[in-house]
């Protein structure tokens, strides 16, 4: 597991220590580091202490989340840690979007999930920038959003993006709308 966040801090020119933190408070070290490092399918999907799948719908005060085992009624413990795709650190499930990929970790009895943690799970990012048009940045994979996006204690540089960098980082595709947006960079100037 070790390897794998310093691989995956190296790829994206974070430090290990933010990606750890961003990897806790995303959603948990034990199934969110897989989901980082190796994208949706890494994570396991019912662990026994959590899972990772798509959120199906918000109803009251939980998510219901289809993984590869079924369905599951994920519901935040108090003080549980959430983070919502670009909306960063949320206090609600209302904040999360239907068809969203999220991991959550917490203990699985039968169908639910008590969860200390939900977050997005955020995909990897290489790209060049070819144009940078306001909040947006025309790049080989596409074009991504940069005004929005942060995670907690992280200091994001979106505005600093110019054409010719080479990007790599961790990225969140809204599930609405299908726009992809540049959540934790690191930059180098082409």
């Amino acid at each position: 597991m070790t390897s794998t966040v310093n691989e995956t801090a190296g790829a994206t020119g974070v430090e290990r220590r933010t990606l750890l933190k961003v990897v806790v408070v995303a959603g948990g070290a034990a199934a969110g580091v897989g989901a980082f490092a190796g994208g949706a399918e890494a994570a396991p999907e019912a662990a026994g202490t959590g899972v990772v799948g798509r959120i199906e719908r918000i109803a009251g005060d939980g998510l219901w989340v289809r993984t590869r085992d079924g369905d599951y009624l994920v519901t935040p413990t108090a003080g549980a840690r959430m983070y919502s795709g670009v909306s960063g650190r949320v206090e609600t499930v209302d904040a999360f979007v239907v068809g969203d990929r999220v991991v959550a970790q917490g203990a699985i009895s039968r169908n639910t999930v008590a969860a200390t943690a939900i977050g997005s799970v955020l995909t990897p990012l290489t790209a060049t920038v070819s144009a940078v048009d306001g909040a947006r940045a025309h790049t080989s994979a596409g074009q991504i959003r940069l005004e929005q996006g942060r995670l907690p204690d992280y200091d994001h540089e979106s505005a600093k993006v110019r054409a010719g960098d080479a990007l790599t980082g961790l990225s969140w595709q809204d599930p609405r709308s299908g726009e992809r947006y540049l959540i934790l960079h690191g930059s180098a100037r082409g």
